[in-house]
């Protein structure tokens, strides 16, 4: 044992916790991530993120709320912010008081008590006009209300 400092910082190194993993005792809920096979997980402190197979973090525990990926978005609410991510967690741009699901390609989304919808890039393809929105169908129509007339888009 010529250097014991040597023997100390490698036993230090090898118990440390690695920070980029999540351990299974501070899991409180996990489901399979259909679209990416990761694992969405809502951990002990009340966050929610995703990790891989390794239990690597790739999201951050920094979600009041995460929705599973669909078309390569996640739906995400922080505090009083509700926006999309994407697997690189990058939000998506727009100022928006709330934001749904995608259905078929197309997500409601709503600014100052109307709502439009946005495609997977994050633009506005139907415009910011109506009362009250439902989803798109197989079908490619969405019931809408505009004035207290219902449509169908």
């Amino acid at each position: 044992m010529k250097n014991p400092l040597f023997f100390l910082l490698l036993i230090l190194f090898t118990c440390s916790k690695n920070p980029n993993k999540i351990s299974k005792i501070d899991i409180d809920y996990i489901e399979k991530d259909k679209e990416t096979s990761w694992f969405r997980v809502h951990n002990k402190q009340n966050k929610w993120g995703f990790i891989d197979k390794d239990s690597s973090i790739v999201i951050p525990f920094e979600y009041d709320f995460l929705n599973p990926f669909e078309n390569h978005l996640a739906y995400a609410k922080q505090g009083s912010k509700e926006f999309f991510i994407t697997y690189k967690n990058l939000k998506l741009e727009g100022d928006f008081d709330a934001v749904s699901v995608f259905s078929e390609g197309l997500a409601p989304i709503k600014k100052n008590r109307k709502w439009g919808f946005i495609n997977e890039k994050g633009k506005i393809v139907i415009p910011i006009q109506y009362d009250v929105v439902d989803c798109f169908r197989p079908s490619g129509l969405c019931a809408v209300s505009k004035k207290n007339m219902a449509l169908l888009i």
